[in-house]
């Protein structure tokens, strides 16, 4: 009699444990399990060994648990967390451990996530990330992987491995990932100093059309293991009629760390133009030689100009990577000056030394200027 209800005992909780993995977990391949011990995100439930569901279990018990990890030498149980900057799935995964992810289910979306029946899926909001939308996203991949499909998703990110947080538009064109690093109308201020262009800002004035993401983010997303290249896209729209565009990117983009003033290096730039202005009014290459300048602001020079007391960014009222015009090779252009656009207004010639965006003649046009890192998902 005891004997039987023992039996039938093992086989509801062999039921159950079965029932568990196979409707919340499924096996995975996971990569560098003592990194992500080290890093606090691969946390020991106990001491003791304990079976695989009891593990399971406690997984199921923290919202923010990704999955469970056993160590088949020892039997103990290892919850795992969000690894910022350690890949989640891998080709073939560590020995010494068995790796359970954690499903979603339709009750486990977090922060505003919705569940998609047809994908069996949460799908994210607000830039949250995750299987659960439990954690902020660390990219424009993740936004745009586990958000809604969108055409352009306004977003705040947690940029790894810099941890700072920062406000940016994510999309895809082409298949390719773009992350946004700035937006230009002419209308808000960019005359503005060093502090504010190594942290970024959003001008208030005009929503959040119009921002700078900032150099010390810029540098971090360069810096990154994936080659970007930087796109400056610039709209000219007259009063009335076609507008024309001219688009310059820059292949292999990079920015150095603070100590050199954020010097910039690419590899090599294109250049176009499409619409109906003449072929006088056209946009060559925004920042000069591939090794350039540091950045400068109106109040930090880092211009190449020898000059004592002569700085480009405050003759241009705005921040920039400033080269001064080379024989042969046209003047870098200033993608922030301020717009000009009554015809009675006066342009100095230092200033438009520095001003090839803001054509004169081209009054009552409106300007749209923006920027952004693309990263090729594709060959």
């Amino acid at each position: 009699m005891y004997r039987m209800l023992f039996l039938m005992l093992q086989i509801v909780i062999v039921l159950s444990r079965d029932s568990l993995q196979t409707s919340k977990y499924r096996k995975s391949q996971v990569c560098f399990a003592q990194q992500r011990i080290l890093k606090g995100c691969m946390l020991l439930a106990g001491n003791k060994p304990i079976s695989g569901m009891q593990c399971a279990m406690a997984c199921s018990a923290k919202v923010e648990c990704e999955g469970y990890s056993l160590e088949l030498e020892t039997s103990k149980c290892y919850i795992r967390t969000n690894c910022a900057g350690l890949a989640s799935v891998c080709a073939q995964q560590d020995d010494g451990f068995q790796h359970f992810k954690r499903l979603p289910t339709p009750e486990s979306c977090t922060n505003g996530g919705f569940w998609d029946t047809s994908l069996h899926a949460c799908i994210c909001v607000h830039s949250f990330a995750g299987k659960r939308c439990e954690r902020k996203a660390e990219s424009c991949e993740e936004v745009l992987e586990f958000g809604p499909e969108a055409e352009m998703v306004e977003s705040t990110i947690v940029l790894y491995p810099c941890l700072a947080e920062i406000f940016t538009y994510c999309s895809v064109r082409s298949g390719d990932v773009i992350t946004h690093v700035a937006s230009y109308t002419g209308s808000g201020n960019f005359n503005r100093g060093w502090a504010d262009y190594v942290t970024g800002f959003v001008n208030n004035s005009t929503g959040k059309n119009e921002f700078w993401m900032g150099l010390g983010n810029i540098r971090c997303l360069t810096a990154s293991a994936f080659p970007q290249d930087l796109i400056i896209n610039l709209t000219l729209s007259p009063p009335l009629g076609s507008s024309s565009s001219f688009i310059i990117e820059y292949m292999q983009f990079t920015v150095g760390n603070a100590s050199t003033f954020f010097r910039y290096n690419f590899a090599t730039f294109f250049s176009s133009k499409t619409g109906p202005l003449s072929p006088n009014y056209n946009i060559n290459n925004c920042l000069g030689p591939p090794t350039g300048q540091g950045f400068s602001t109106p109040d930090a020079d880092h211009d190449n100009d020898p000059t004592p007391n002569t700085n480009a960014a405050f003759i241009a009222r705005s921040g920039w990577w400033f080269c001064l015009p080379q024989v042969g090779v046209p003047p870098p252009c200033n993608s922030f000056g301020l717009m000009f656009s009554r015809p009675g207004e006066h342009i100095s010639p230092e200033h438009m030394k520095f001003d090839t965006i803001n054509l004169p003649g081209l009054y009552n046009y409106k300007v749209l200027v923006e920027m952004y890192l693309r990263r090729k998902t594709a060959a």
